[in-house]
């Protein structure tokens, strides 16, 4: 035990150096907005990390941008907030940031423009609502110790402006249908892990129903990437805002191949082959190896001769040439090919999605049609984004897909797959 304290005692130490190095604290700072201090967000997040160890063992580029997440949004991860929270990425242990009811509450505030309070309804409690024209909503708490179970939640917006309230209820079953398809609550049917929605039922309810009235709302941009975060951890996606729009990594690890000067001018600028078979490659490096990227990346700097011949002897091996079915242009790469199709056969591919499947009787009420169409979008989307777009659908699995919704439901794929292009 006393080697185990003194190996997580290092840990935490380089972990506190590398946070309060000049260039992380400067990035750090310029991400928090004004109201927050760099140094005092470090010490939140260091207390955090000394009270959830597991922390100490994540990848040093999940942290980073979990860190950066947070600031940017300007939510200390503390008092219910928002939290830093370890999750298994296959072999690797990864923090993801995840907003919490209060900083929700917190971002919907800070314009000054709306008052906005969140309740959830117990089996004891009086309680009324109407919609309609003249919407109305009476809660009266119960004052026994055991209220029940809870019914449902409710948020109440109203316009500091013009003092005009709204509010929205969402009984548990809705609830519950947005917590069946988490990562945490199948997590806990599966392996019996430790939750939210056991542990803190009450609190999870009112962030469920807060962030679906937001969408009905006008909301800051910060209260509207928080949400997709929010969402996108739920469903056990990487919450990938980084080097996109709100968000920026520290350019201290990052987690693609670099485009520094020193990596371009001795590894991009000397070879033809296309950019992403080298990211493809350095990937595969890394993982045969047990190594970052990063570290693929220095040693390919140092050793730019070598690194390029196996390099092009790689790229020989596993060289494909991919035509386009509609003219003779060859791409290098399946990427490439799509993105050529995409943008010089946009009319073709179109008439190939929609027009193959006119007949509904010939086509998508066969199953096993409808089965060999649209099992493929598991290995090309990825399981997470597949059952995202099933769940639009109020599916979980591809059977519950009913006949007539069958072709909008393949093509709802074939989009998601031209956006992850």
């Amino acid at each position: 035990m006393e080697t185990q304290l003194t190996v997580q005692q290092q840990k935490a130490i380089s972990l506190r150096d590398h946070l309060n190095s000049p260039q992380v604290l400067k990035q750090i700072q310029d991400a928090l907005p004004e109201f927050l201090d760099a140094k005092r967000f470090l010490r939140v997040v260091y207390t955090q990390v000394l009270k959830n160890p597991r922390l100490l063992d994540c990848t040093r580029e999940s942290f980073l941008s979990a860190m950066i997440q947070a600031a940017e949004l300007g939510l200390e991860p503390t008092l219910g907030k928002a939290a830093l929270i370890p999750y298994q990425n296959k072999d690797k242990l990864e923090v993801q940031f995840q907003p919490m009811y209060r900083g929700l509450i917190d971002l919907a505030r800070r314009p000054g423009k709306v008052k906005i309070t969140a309740h959830c309804v117990y089996e004891k409690d009086e309680f009324s609502f109407t919609y309609g024209l003249h919407e109305d909503l009476k809660h009266t708490p119960s004052m026994e110790p055991d209220r029940g179970k809870i019914l449902g939640a409710y948020t109440c917006w109203t316009d500091q402006e013009t003092g005009t309230p709204t509010f929205l209820f969402m009984p548990i079953s809705d609830i519950y249908k947005i917590r069946d398809r988490s990562r945490g609550w199948q997590a806990y049917l599966k392996y019996k892990k430790q939750t939210v929605w056991i542990t803190d039922e009450g609190e999870m309810c009112k962030k469920t129903v807060i962030k679906r009235h937001s969408k009905l709302q006008p909301c800051s941009i910060e209260m509207e990437m928080a949400v997709v975060i929010d969402d996108q951890v739920e469903m056990g996606e990487p919450a990938n805002m980084i080097g996109e729009g709100l968000f920026a990594l520290p350019t201290t690890e990052p987690e693609t191949p670099n485009l520094n000067i020193e990596y371009k001018e001795k590894i991009l600028d000397k070879t033809d082959i296309p950019r992403d078979k080298i990211d493809d490659f350095i990937k595969i490096t890394a993982e045969e190896q047990k190594m970052t990227v990063n570290e693929v990346i220095e040693q390919a700097i140092e050793n730019a001769d070598s690194f390029l011949e196996y390099l092009k002897k790689w790229h020989e091996e596993n060289k494909e040439d991919f035509q386009c079915p509609y003219c003779d242009h060859v791409s290098p790469s399946e990427q490439g090919r799509k993105k050529h199709i995409t943008q010089s056969h946009k009319d073709k591919k179109d008439e190939k999605q929609g027009g193959e499947h006119q007949d509904p009787k010939s086509a998508w009420t066969d199953n096993q049609y409808w089965l060999d169409n649209i099992m493929p979008w598991q290995e090309e989307l990825g399981m997470p984004l597949f059952n995202l777009v099933l769940a639009r659908f109020d599916a979980k699995g591809i059977d519950e897909i009913p006949v007539d919704r069958r072709k909008e439901c393949w093509l709802a794929m074939s989009a998601e797959a031209d956006k992850e292009e």
